[in-house]
């Protein structure tokens, strides 16, 4: 699954910033280099930072870009079982690690990576187990290195104060004596230097953009809190993984079954089609419920904690307009519920005695398979359907097409083509991007009628292929108006047959 769809604008958004750090929200000249720094008002440049090595080297590809987002993923598996297991013992360190291993939402979202999440989830992970270890050792290196870790993840994103203030509140409430127990000067003074200087990149946009991120994202409502809400237990149930690249509803022509392991997953898939979710909803509610009702002392702190803190997360997300309605905005609180989920299942069983055992393997068996069935379902459904637009696999042959036929200058009309052309060409096409003024209705800048050279032309989708709605009816028009009509150049289909792209140039109308 991992190779077959084609690179989405936001997946690779950070690579942009590394061939043209001049073009993002802020960067600074160090070295005699101008370094990223923000990206966007509320997204920070750590994972163009962190991938910049592999692409110096000049490895540029699909495997380049997710298998290290696959690895982190797993990183955090790792470091949320740890933790677990220092809460609770081997039990919920097992539960844990099978339950997201099969997770199709955390998968998905993880080596995707398209909100992106994947970075957000390893450094709560992350500083989650190091004040716990402060907690218990006393170790202030410990105490400065979480912050740290926190600093950077309001940096990677700085959605991720929903996850940080939703733990505040449920730390003063439930473990408010050690807090003020360890609040000493020393520690104090660590824990904002670790927190300031992870900031740093967002405090020094903010302070020459006059406090752009809060104020340009922040915009709260209640009207869409519980369709938010509907689409978060089928997010849980992972309901919304199949259709999140796959375009599942428009079927296309299939492509050939090149090997064995695809011909089981589509059998495999149309045996368990029946299977509409792994309905995880209702293992938290029972878990959560039953684990309040048995669990004592620290172990019901524990719990309460994870469950208020993902609360309070999710409804900051669900009251700002414009987020809480994507799984992955959804599953920014996953290591939260998942880790209060495998307390409350270690709480439980421990009552059980003698059936502690099989319950524990029956349950983790009921819940793996469905998961992995889903997995299995997304897997089977990038053979068998065209990718969504953003996610086609036509990008490959455009860019292939581009390069074969000389083009040097591409200028895009609809959304999400721009960004892929300059990864899949190592910026050695230049792009220019006219999608949003098209979207309102205008165009603002006169060189897509000069673009008439062979070296330059307009790439757009095809209708049934527009990404913002009717983007080639408003096009149209607007080149009639301004005397001009459309001249095509080629059609570009995807790995399924599906007409995807179409090149163009524009000429005067008779």
């Amino acid at each position: 699954m991992l190779p077959r769809p084609g690179l989405e604008v936001d997946e690779v958004l950070f690579i942009s910033a590394l061939q043209h750090p001049d073009r993002v929200a802020y960067s600074r000249f160090w070295f005699h280099h101008r370094e990223p720094l923000m990206l966007l008002s509320y997204l920070g440049a750590l994972k163009s930072w962190l991938y910049a090595p592999l692409f110096a080297a000049g490895w540029l590809n699909v495997w380049s870009i997710r298998l290290p987002a696959l690895i982190l993923a797993a990183v955090t598996i790792l470091l949320l079982a740890w933790l677990a297991w220092e809460i609770a013992g081997w039990t919920a360190t097992i539960i844990i690690g099978w339950l997201l291993a099969t997770d199709a939402v955390f998968l998905l979202t993880a080596v995707f990576d398209w909100g992106p999440v994947v970075l957000q989830n390893l450094l709560l992970a992350t500083a989650l187990l190091l004040f716990y270890h402060w907690g218990r050792t006393k170790r202030k290196q410990l105490l400065f290195w979480g912050t740290f870790a926190i600093g950077l993840a309001l940096w990677d994103k700085a959605l991720f104060v929903w996850n940080l203030s939703g733990m505040i509140v449920p730390l003063l409430l439930f473990g408010f004596g050690a807090v003020r127990r360890r609040i000493t000067i020393q520690n104090a003074s660590l824990a904002i230097l670790g927190l300031l200087l992870g900031t740093m990149p967002l405090i020094l946009f903010n302070i020459r953009h006059k406090n752009e991120t809060l104020g340009a994202n922040t915009h709260l409502s209640l009207i869409d809190v519980p369709k938010k809400f509907h689409y978060l237990i089928a997010t849980l149930n992972s309901d919304t993984a199949s259709g999140a690249i796959a375009d599942i509803g428009v079927p296309g022509a299939a492509v050939p079954v090149q090997s064995r392991a695809q011909r089981a997953s589509l059998g495999l898939a149309g045996a368990t089609k029946s299977v509409a979710g792994d309905y995880r909803s209702w293992l938290f509610v029972f878990l959560f419920v039953a684990g309040i009702s048995v669990a004592k002392g620290a172990a019901l702190r524990w719990i309460l904690f994870f469950l208020v803190s993902a609360s309070l997360a999710w409804i900051q997300s669900a009251l700002t307009i414009g987020a809480g309605e994507s799984i992955h905005h959804s599953v920014l609180i996953w290591p939260l519920l998942y880790l209060g989920a495998a307390v409350s299942a270690n709480c439980l069983l421990q009552r059980l005695g003698r059936a502690r055992m099989p319950v524990l393997v029956s349950g983790l068996t009921v819940f793996s398979v469905l998961g992995f069935l889903l997995v299995n379902r997304c897997a089977a459904d990038l053979v068998r359907y065209s990718a969504n637009t953003p996610w086609t696999d036509a990008d490959v042959p455009l860019v292939n097409y581009l390069r074969s036929h000389g083009v040097k200058r591409v200028i895009t009309t609809d959304w999400g083509i721009d960004r892929v052309i300059e990864a899949r060409s190592r910026a050695a096409i230049s792009v220019q991007d006219e999608s949003f003024p098209i979207r309102g209705g205008r165009l603002e800048d006169r060189l897509l009628f000069q673009c008439v050279v062979p070296e330059c032309i307009i790439a757009g989708h095809v209708t049934a292929r527009d990404v913002f709605p009717n983007q080639s009816q408003k096009l149209a028009r607007l080149v009639r108006a301004n005397g001009f009509e459309i001249a095509p150049v080629a059609e570009i289909n995807d790995s399924h047959g599906t007409p995807t792209f179409r090149l163009f140039r524009l000429q005067p109308a008779d």
